[in-house]
């Protein structure tokens, strides 16, 4: 539906979450061609990659608009460098603006950058506390890795029971290794209990 100011009654731009709609439709299409192999990522028809940059250039409005959607998935394209030059630095400056507004998949992006130090200096301490305001919010995969992280111990001190904790929420949500782990864990702790009769 088209918006029209109120004064002067002309037309008014798309807003941000406008912007990112029409890219997620055009990137549809063209992933849907992909998928069925009438393209590929790397050798797009011309009206496919100019759907594509038209995608690409409404996720970058409305990215810069403020949209913590656009700007996680934009910085999801620099990673993988799907229709623009990948850039690691570039990944991780949108998906920190999205993160720090509260998107969760952009925090456990965000933490996933801190871990493995892809775009920013690593730090498995910063990481944890995004994994964790992601896990807050119920995001299945920062669930599983902030249990991951407890377990190991590494970049928070260790405590098998909050490892046991976030593994448990991520494997009752269907995680199939969180729910693989579980089961060890169970049958390793059942295992000490029958060796201690």
């Amino acid at each position: 539906m088209d918006q029209a100011c109120p004064l002067c009654r002309k037309s008014l731009p798309p807003g941000p979450f406008n912007l990112f709609e029409d890219a997620v439709r055009r990137y549809t299409i063209v992933q849907q061609m992909v998928e069925r192999g009438h393209a590929s990522w790397s050798d797009l028809s011309t009206s496919a990659q100019r759907e594509l940059d038209l995608a690409i250039a409404g996720w970058r409005a409305a990215a810069e608009g403020g949209l913590p959607p656009a700007q996680c998935f934009l910085g999801q394209l620099y990673q993988s460098g799907q229709g623009v030059v990948q850039s690691d630095v570039e990944a991780a400056r949108w998906i920190k603006k999205s993160a720090e507004q509260g998107y969760a998949e952009a925090q456990y992006d965000l933490g996933k950058i801190l871990e493995f130090g892809c775009g920013m200096e690593k730090n498995v301490t910063d990481a944890a506390q995004w994994y964790l305001k992601a896990a807050e919010q119920g995001f299945l995969e920062a669930q599983y890795q902030l249990g991951a992280i407890f377990e190991s111990g590494c970049g928070v001190e260790k405590n098998d029971d909050e490892a046991a904790h976030w593994t448990k929420i991520a494997a009752g949500k269907g995680h199939a290794t969180a729910q693989y782990n579980t089961i060890l864990d169970f049958y390793s702790q059942a295992a000490a209990a029958w060796c201690r009769i």
